[in-house]
């Protein structure tokens, strides 16, 4: 079963209206967002460590799988508890969680979420990178409070 849906053009509209940067990653660069970058440091790896490739990539199996684990129980507990759509970058096309349990178990299976997820309630979209860090956009800081929550209770720090 496929994790993800369509969605149908009334509601695409209205996640439009909370998310108008959705497509091409416009909310990277979006100045009324309030970025919040995480990590498994509270600083960025580089001003950690003289050599950031072998922290990240020469360590052992279990440390690499515990490090994964920490992103992957974040994302899980956000997809259980929020509505979160994905984002068909193709087609610029919002897609509804059709099954929590098979979005779950392909973050799991492949060690991260593959693809941003976008939060209606709290106006936030949560991303994870290949090297271990995330951000959270938010519209809001305080809208978007219970999504920082989970973040700083999962073992990971907000980078300052």
């Amino acid at each position: 079963m496929r994790a993800f849906k369509h969605v149908s053009s009334s509601k695409e509209t209205e996640l439009l209206k909370i998310f108008p940067t959705a497509w091409e990653f416009e909310w990277q660069d979006d100045e009324s967002l309030i970025q919040m970058p995480f990590s498994l440091w509270d600083k960025w790896l580089h001003e950690l460590s003289d050599d950031p490739s072998e922290e990240l990539w020469g360590v052992t199996p279990e440390k690499k799988r515990r490090r994964e684990m920490l992103f992957c129980n974040l994302a899980s507990n956000i997809i259980n508890t929020y509505e979160a759509f994905g984002l068909l970058f193709r087609q610029n096309k919002f897609k509804a969680v059709r099954s929590k349990t098979q979005l779950i178990k392909d973050v799991y299976s492949k060690n991260e979420l593959d693809r941003p997820l976008f939060i209606p309630a709290l106006a936030a979209i949560y991303t994870q990178c290949h090297d271990y860090t995330g951000r959270l956009y938010l519209k809001d800081k305080h809208l978007g409070s219970p999504i920082v929550s989970l973040v700083e209770n999962s073992g990971l720090k907000f980078i300052v």
